[in-house]
């Protein structure tokens, strides 16, 4: 996170019970550190840190992302551009960079039988609606956000951003 080219950002990282070194290694990136000493799930962690968080938009992120300088930057464009959008976010490759492991997620068909929607994942090269954004690199604008009432509790570990874009689809915001 420390070679974004965004300006005006804060890291917070919301401890969910670790026992390793992510302290010492949150302190020397400057990273502010919430401890929540528990395991309170996902949803829990993320809405802690953004319950302490001053900004705008608030970036969900997964511990184990290697972002390019431009990350920050990109997903915030379309938010910057059109105050409907809800959220963006990018697409996620392997540590290495060679194999992609998110891409956008679509609703291609719904069968009324069994009653569900069938979601597919591609991988455009520009900017694109989506029915949903992964929970590991959400950006999301924080008025909204708020307005849905942050994660849902209820899922405690998958799920919760499918939820949450799906409430936010339900209100006719875009991501």
């Amino acid at each position: 996170m420390i070679n974004q080219d965004y300006p005006n950002f804060e890291v917070i990282v919301a401890d969910n019970g670790s026992t390793d070194n992510s302290y010492a290694i949150a302190q020397h990136l400057g990273a502010r550190w919430l401890a929540l000493n528990q395991n309170v799930g996902l949803a829990g962690a993320l809405n802690a840190g953004s319950k302490v968080a001053a900004g705008d938009l608030f970036l969900f992120l997964n511990n184990d992302l290697r972002l390019r300088a431009d990350f920050i930057r990109s997903l915030a464009r379309p938010l910057m551009e059109d105050p409907t959008v809800f959220a963006a976010d990018g697409l996620q490759w392997d540590w290495e960079g060679r194999v992609r492991v998110h891409g956008r997620t679509r609703v291609v068909g719904r069968s009324i039988w069994l009653g569900h929607f069938d979601l597919s994942q591609d991988y455009p090269t520009n900017c694109v609606p989506t029915f949903m954004a992964s929970g590991a690199n959400a950006l999301v604008r924080r008025s909204m956000y708020e307005k849905l009432g942050g994660w849902d509790l209820a899922y405690f570990l998958g799920w919760e951003d499918v939820d949450l874009f799906w409430r936010a689809w339900q209100r006719g915001w875009r991501t």
